[in-house]
């Protein structure tokens, strides 16, 4: 879930089908979702354009700029005077998916992926796979991009509050870091004004940097 997570952020918006500016009439195709009359912004840099966006399932089967023709659906929209736009993704977000799966608060917004596990704090697991995997068997209102987090990681590793850590807790920490990223993990955030991140050193934290940038994730 967490991958596809990414790959969903990425993606925009897709054309399934391109709907040519010269055709008049009705589609006999019948759809699940119809919004009408929207002001589409596609999130390529181009500017707002008018246009009915069907849906089925949870794919974008038509986006048709002839706002003259029409339709059959189970549900319409009319999204006249409104602008219709890829969901939002909030790259410091904080909540709990075993608790509030539904994420209300965010979809509201129009974000549609959150990225979690901020500040330097993420679940407090030794095996971030079965955390993320409870969170999976929940019905989650948006996508979620994990982040392993540095002070909980300090705090699981046993090093906790030590300005220098001992190569034995450095190596069970660097452990822990690459776990979560096998997990699924998109990187490492700190919060290194929280303890215990405060005591945290450059070569601590280098030491890590290196192991996300070799596993191909990110820091905040």
């Amino acid at each position: 879930m967490y991958r596809r997570a990414a790959h969903l952020a990425r993606v925009v918006i897709t054309l399934l089908v391109f709907a040519s500016c010269q055709q008049t009439g009705s589609d006999q195709t019948h759809y699940e979702l119809l919004i009408r009359n929207a002001m589409v912004v596609d999130g390529t840099g181009n500017p707002a354009f008018a246009a009915h966006v069907l849906v089925n399932g949870d794919s974008i089967a038509l986006i048709d700029t002839d706002t003259t023709k029409t339709y059959s659906a189970v549900r319409t929209i009319n999204a006249t005077g409104l602008y219709l736009t890829p969901g939002f993704i909030d790259t410091h977000a904080h909540g709990d998916p075993l608790e509030t799966p539904d994420f209300s608060n965010f979809l509201s917004m129009g974000v549609t992926t959150i990225c979690l596990g901020q500040d330097g704090f993420s679940p407090e697991r030794k095996n971030l796979k079965e955390w993320m995997q409870e969170a999976g068997q929940n019905d989650l209102g948006v996508n979620v991009a994990m982040f392993a987090g540095h002070n909980t990681l300090r705090m699981l590793s046993g090093i906790e509050y030590d300005s220098i850590p001992s190569e034995q807790g450095m190596a069970k920490m660097e452990q822990l870091l690459k776990d979560a990223l096998d997990a699924g993990c998109f990187g490492l955030t700190t919060g290194l004004e929280y303890n215990p991140g405060y005591y945290a050193r450059p070569a601590e934290l280098n030491r890590l940097a290196a192991l996300v940038g070799k596993e191909g994730g990110i820091i905040m």
